[in-house]
């Protein structure tokens, strides 16, 4: 019965798995315009605008009968524009590469300059179709501001990302490849039975006694996990899978698990809250490398609000480092810099996880175990995600899909999470209610 449970919890992860990833995809805009792009999200595109553009570099027309079934992916574009065109180029890289798993890449051209449309597109060998838009009205239902911008359908006709970021293109064009036609019709669907069962868990919480803050709740001793608690989660293989390194090819096999230990003289700021019986996140970051921290520190904040009670999240200011070696003469690294800007940031910020800072960088070592290789210097700052016992169960980029399904997977599945949850709602039911309450 109780492995049924375990599998149970593995199919609800593997069906909510296409939100999950869809909520890591960066959209761009900000605004109104970003809400309006977000409401138009989840809804059926409108197929009438594919009648609105001419000039198509086919044959004939694209119609919605073409595309039933298809994810689709639409660049804007415009011939005169040096940025747009770097835009057209990936996506012509990403047609070449999922063409055959049942993508469709439509290029839409700006208004003015179409004259020049079919020069740029052999240039840069785009092979799709692309047509011109030229009264302007497609671009105006899907709000496009400056090209290119990216939108992609999916199979089920949704349209399921509104102008999204260039570097999230082939990453969300994988999320809805991966899904079946049903999968893809049946997303709100499950999104709204997800929505109301976390409504359902929450007033069940609430009930066990409605009298208390969990803000509030001291720390409640419970049983420490077995061995064999831990060896039911590794034979049923629940543990989050690793990623693929797309730069080595070959088998890759798994790396081995490593164990993480905070160093016990660490300052963190705020102070490190209780991490008993809790699963952590830890993630690197550098000033001067803006990716690792502009969007990624904001979310983990998000993050450690929305898992207060189960998870610790820490942020580690590190040097630039790379093959486990750094170059503390060069003024990148210069520990007494990076410690007056890491005193600056934590005076500015108003955050709700804890950050410290490593000067010589050996923890990030520690956890990347050198796993991976990349020519953008932003993906060597990996995020870990740790069980309670202190083992990293995954590790990679902080912006990769798979990165918050592994926090939540661990947090579904972590015994030591497990047994302080149920200590702490006995203890919630022995206290005392108020008369009448």
């Amino acid at each position: 019965m109780r492995q049924n449970r375990w599998a149970l919890a593995c199919m609800t992860v593997a069906m909510i798995s296409g939100a999950t990833l869809a909520q890591e995809v960066i959209r761009e805009g900000s605004g109104g315009r970003r809400a309006e792009l977000d409401e138009m999200e989840l809804k059926p595109f409108p197929e009438q605008l594919w009648g609105t553009l001419t000039e198509w570099s086919t044959d004939a027309p694209v119609t919605p009968g073409d595309l039933s079934g298809k994810v689709v992916l639409i660049c804007t574009w415009a011939s005169w524009y040096p940025n747009a065109l770097q835009g057209l180029a990936l996506a012509q890289e990403i047609n070449a590469a999922h063409a055959s798993e049942g993508l469709v890449v439509i290029g839409v051209h700006h208004e003015r300059g179409f004259n020049g449309a079919a020069a740029a597109a052999r240039a840069k060998k785009a092979s799709f179709a692309y047509a011109h838009d030229a009264s302007g009205e497609f671009r105006n239902a899907l709000k496009v501001d400056q090209d290119p911008d990216f939108y992609i359908i999916d199979r089920a006709g949704q349209l399921r990302f509104a102008d999204i970021a260039n570097s999230s293109v082939e990453m969300a064009v994988k999320t809805l490849l991966a899904e079946s036609r049903d999968d893809a019709s049946t997303l709100n669907d499950r999104l709204e039975a997800e929505r109301r069962q976390r409504e359902e868990e929450f007033r069940r919480t609430g009930s066990i006694n409605q009298e208390i803050d969990l803000r509030d709740l001291p720390e409640v001793p419970f049983d420490q996990p077995t061995d064999a608690d831990w060896a039911r989660v590794e034979f049923l293989e629940q543990w989050p899978k690793p990623i693929e390194d797309p730069q080595r090819s070959g088998f890759q096999e798994e790396p081995e698990p490593v164990k993480i230990a905070l160093p016990e003289a660490m300052i963190t700021v705020p102070p490190m809250p209780p991490t008993a019986g809790r699963a952590m996140v830890v993630y690197f970051w550098h000033p001067d490398v803006v990716a690792t921290h502009e969007q990624v520190v904001p979310r983990m904040d998000l993050l450690q609000r929305q898992h207060a009670r189960d998870l610790v999240v820490l942020g580690v200011m590190t040097p630039v480092v790379n093959n486990f070696s750094s170059n503390t003469n060069d003024q990148t690294n210069d520990p007494e810099r990076l410690a007056a800007i890491f005193g600056r940031y934590i005076r500015t910020k108003d955050l709700h996880h804890p950050q410290t800072f490593d000067p010589s960088g050996e923890l990030m070592n520690s956890v990347r175990q050198d796993q991976y290789s990349s020519n953008d210097l932003s993906k060597l700052f990996v995020a870990a995600v740790i069980s309670s016992d202190g083992t990293v169960r995954w590790s990679g980029p902080p912006g990769h899909p798979a990165f918050k399904a592994a926090v939540d997977q661990v947090l579904r599945v972590d015994p030591g999470v497990r047994n302080r949850r149920l200590a702490e709602e006995e203890y919630i039911r022995s206290l005392p209610r108020r008369p009448g309450g």
